[in-house]
């Protein structure tokens, strides 16, 4: 009866254990509101666009920012999620598939909240009005690296996201 109770104990452990091993995630949808995305003419005046095209100035009107996008970056590379707090930038073929792609991310949080922000790489990218934006650079793997195409799509896309976060400025 004894030996029964041990084993029972033993595979109660098991089933507890092995349940804990499981790698929980959870997915963030985009909001249903698309980014704001304008272009900036020749004569300096804003013009609304659909798509993020070749060299787009991004303006995030709500939270008072923007960035530009590398002039060799097109509408299809790339995918921009409009979040309550900020944006996130995807690479468009990753994040197609279970890796999602993620770029970066630039969210504006209050200046007094820096020292305790819950991101593992950060950097703040600019202050006003008691407000700071950060840059959020992502910290696992965003790309299938089985995948030489998708690791090729993403990497060229990611050696620039320094440069992008360089032109993020508040309004």
């Amino acid at each position: 009866m004894r030996s029964y109770k041990v084993w029972l104990m033993v595979m109660a452990a098991g089933a507890l254990l092995s349940g804990c091993a499981q790698p929980k995630t959870a997915k963030i949808a985009p909001t249903a509101t698309p980014a704001l995305l304008v272009q900036i003419a020749p004569t300096g005046q804003r013009v609304q666009s659909q798509a993020l095209d070749a060299g787009d100035v991004y303006v995030n009107d709500r939270l008072g920012f923007s960035l530009q996008f590398p002039a060799d970056w097109k509408s299809n590379m790339y995918v921009v999620s409009d979040l309550d707090d900020g944006i996130r930038v995807y690479e468009s073929k990753n994040h197609a598939t279970s890796y999602e792609g993620l770029l970066f991310s630039v969210v504006v949080i209050d200046q007094d909240d820096v020292d305790e922000a819950a991101f593992a790489d950060f950097t703040v990218l600019a202050t006003k009005d008691g407000k700071a934006l950060l840059g959020i650079r992502p910290t696992d793997v965003q790309f299938d690296y089985g995948d030489t195409e998708l690791t090729k799509s993403y990497a060229t896309l990611s050696v620039e996201v320094e440069g992008i976060l360089k032109t993020a400025a508040f309004q």
